[in-house]
């Protein structure tokens, strides 16, 4: 096979490859052009390099003029100077033209293209990309395809942990047409050439407020200033308590002190963040209660109060050359900081016309039910409130963070495919317009891997067939045994559906229950929100999800040893693989094992979780009923359970304060390792024989 791929640069012929992975020495924000150069020729060499691995004797040339007689791929952007990612395949007669509005339309129509081929990429790096069959010739569209998101906003992570970075997520998100992320230095020029927004902030003013920061006057922040530090509802301020409550926004010297903070973090540590998130203190519902601030409307108008002030002051800065480029604010509606409920007065028009935009997070939403159930108690008023938010006219625009993988999930075997293709119906009805979530393990994806391809897929297009996604996903990951997979997922997706009961965060959870117990014996019985609300209940759930997620680990185990015994004739030395065939074989075996291996260690965790919070919550009920034959018995079982998640360890976690990796024995990340430890104090003190088992 001949085929020419045809880039709209001189001297193509020759720079192609260079083109494609100059990004560290292009200024994307000032130099548009020579970003669509780096971005259109990285497109043209994955074109390449993925078909030679489908035609390895074919003979593929990059050109900036075309040669009649000879096949070739088009690649076309409507603007060099914009990163639009809408593109369209239009057949030609003997080729293909990859049309993008702009660089990264071209880099997804290649992505498209390849697709169509076979090509699929599951997760990071090559333990996750799927090929087709060698030598079957190349699969040309009949027909026009053209392909845009309504996701403007973006499509991606809201991340944290400041190592958070991977050049093999980051390609994984690319082909799979995912454009949002946390800004982060090395790999930065990478991300501007594949076209993902940056984002930096956050909960910015913990830090920037601090009460002992001191101030140049010498004085502490709190001793210059206490009344920048907001009224509680109840008692007086004081320095230890001074972050419990949002600061006071009609203090007329805060706002510039801390425009002038944003400004010189934009400039300093922010300067390459496309966007930054501006998001109040983490007070969990504790707003100032001033007479000023109570004028100024609700939690939500008091933000947006501050945030217009910001915005006015931002502008000036650029009209002046203090700020040196555009930046958009992503501001939070989040029941943290008392931002979730729609404001009472009208949005600033400034924020609107800046194109400011707005993040909803449900922290603690149901997923046994669907986002716009309105018999759940949890979902009722998320959606109540998103619905009040895209009711206002005009309005800003509103992405949605989920919480696939919040810090309360430690990374658990989770799958949410039941109520996935449902909410994102919902949230496109409601008017979001992006989607991003926290938090992508950027390691050890096991079965999760599913959760990041639907997400993909549905932030692209919420229509996407999800059944039909799931089916292929199960294909092209477990081959021949997709069937006996089909019912591992099935069971964990059921075991997952409770899981805002079990560990989500707020005090209606079990987890949190069990956090704030002495390990004594309870003087009150343990009540788990609107599913558990009686022994019985809680029982009868735990062990129903415990079941599920044994029945799916037995069934694992089993695969896994059938693909032992089935693939041990196979050469798994790829390296030293005697034909192509003997190498693909030996790559899809080694890609099988990997994946059901990942799956193994992922699910093992799981169930020890699941296992000893059940146990625990059942302990804790034993006490309360002075059952302690019962307790004893328990007790056995959760020190068991105790050494066994003591013996192995869980993948990395990422400190949010300082460049730290972690690494916990699966038992701190279960949460109640100190829970287990006031108990066996109890014990211990109360001289039960049985104390230390």
């Amino acid at each position: 096979m001949e085929l020419e791929i045809l880039l709209p640069f001189p001297s193509a012929e020759t720079m192609t490859e260079s083109w494609a992975f100059s990004e560290a020495q292009i200024d994307f924000r000032h130099d548009p052009e020579a970003g669509a150069r780096c971005t259109i020729s990285y497109a043209a060499v994955e074109l390449r390099t993925h078909l030679l691995q489908m035609e390895p004797d074919a003979q593929i040339c990059f050109v900036s003029q075309r040669h009649s007689g000879k096949a070739a791929i088009e690649l076309h952007a409507d603007s060099l100077t914009a990163s639009g990612d809408a593109y369209a395949l239009l057949p030609q007669k003997d080729g293909l033209l990859i049309r993008g509005a702009g660089r990264v339309g071209v880099l997804y129509g290649v992505y498209e293209f390849l697709k169509m081929q076979g090509w699929r990429w599951l997760e990071p790096g090559t333990a996750g990309e799927y090929a087709p069959e060698p030598g079957c010739g190349l699969l040309w569209p009949k027909n026009a395809v053209h392909d845009a998101s309504a996701s403007t906003l973006g499509r991606g992570f809201s991340i944290e942990g400041a190592l958070k970075e991977s050049v093999d997520l980051l390609i994984w998100m690319a082909r799979n047409r995912m454009n949002a992320y946390g800004d982060r230095p090395n790999t930065r020029a990478l991300m501007r050439k594949l076209g993902i927004v940056m984002r930096d902030g956050g909960h910015i003013f913990e830090a920037i407020l601090a009460p002992d920061r001191p101030t140049p006057s010498g004085r502490t922040l709190w001793d210059a200033h206490p009344e920048w530090y907001g009224t509680p509802a109840h008692g007086p301020k004081s320095r230890q308590t001074a972050l419990q409550t949002q600061f006071c926004v009609s203090q007329p010297e805060l706002i510039p002190y801390l425009c002038e903070e944003l400004l010189r973090h934009i400039m300093g540590p922010w300067h390459e963040a496309d966007e930054i998130d501006v998001w109040g203190l983490d007070t969990w519902g504790s707003v100032c209660t001033c007479e000023r601030c109570r004028a100024l409307g609700n939690g939500t108008d008091q933000m947006l109060h501050m945030a217009s002030h910001f915005r006015s002051f931002l502008d000036r800065a650029r009209a002046a050359g203090r700020l040196d480029h555009d930046v958009k604010m992503a501001l939070i509606a989040y029941e943290g900081t008392s931002t979730l409920a729609p404001p009472e007065r009208p949005i600033p028009q400034n924020l609107l016309d800046a194109g400011d935009y707005l993040i909803y997070a449900p922290i603690v939403r149901c997923y046994a039910h669907g986002f716009d159930d309105p018999g759940c108690s949890y979902n009722r008023a998320y959606a109540s409130a998103l619905s009040g938010w895209n009711q206002i006219r005009p309005h800003l625009p509103v992405m949605v963070l989920e919480y696939y993988n919040v810090s309360k999930f430690e990374d658990l075997p989770l799958l949410f495919t039941h109520s996935m293709a449902h909410d994102f119906q919902v949230y496109r009805r409601t008017g979001a317009a992006g989607f991003v979530y926290m938090h992508v393990p950027l390691v050890n994806w096991g079965m999760r891997a599913l959760t990041q391809v639907l997400f993909a897929e549905l932030a692209w297009d919420p229509d996407a067939d999800i059944t039909k996604i799931k089916a292929e996903f199960l294909s092209r990951r477990y081959g021949a045994y997709a069937g006996r997979l089909r019912s591992v997922y099935d069971q964990i997706d059921m075991a997952s559906q409770q899981i805002t009961s079990w560990r989500a965060w707020k005090d209606r959870s079990l987890l949190s229950r069990l956090q704030s117990w002495n390990g004594g014996r309870p003087e009150r019985p343990l009540q788990v929100d609107d599913h558990f609300q009686t022994p019985e209940a809680f029982d009868t759930a735990g062990e129903q999800t415990l079941s599920l997620l044994q029945a799916a680990l037995l069934t694992l185990r089993e695969t896994l040893s059938a693909v032992k015994h089935d693939t041990a004739a196979i050469r798994t030395d790829i390296v030293t693989a005697a034909n192509p065939a003997q190498q693909r074989s030996a790559q899809q075996s080694a890609q099988l094992r990997h994946a059901l291996e990942e799956d193994l260690r992922l699910l093992v965790y799981g169930t020890d979780t699941m296992q000893l919070m059940l146990r625990m919550g059942q302990y804790y009920t034993a006490l309360y009923a002075g059952c302690d034959d019962r307790a004893a018995l328990l007790w056995r079982q959760i020190d068991t359970l105790e050494q066994r998640l003591e013996q192995y360890y869980m993948p990395l976690t990422f400190s949010t304060d300082c460049l730290d990796l972690i690494s916990n024995d699966a038992l701190t990340r279960t949460q109640l390792r100190e829970v287990i430890a006031r108990c066996r104090k109890f014990r211990i003190d109360q001289h039960w024989e049985d104390a230390v088992c």
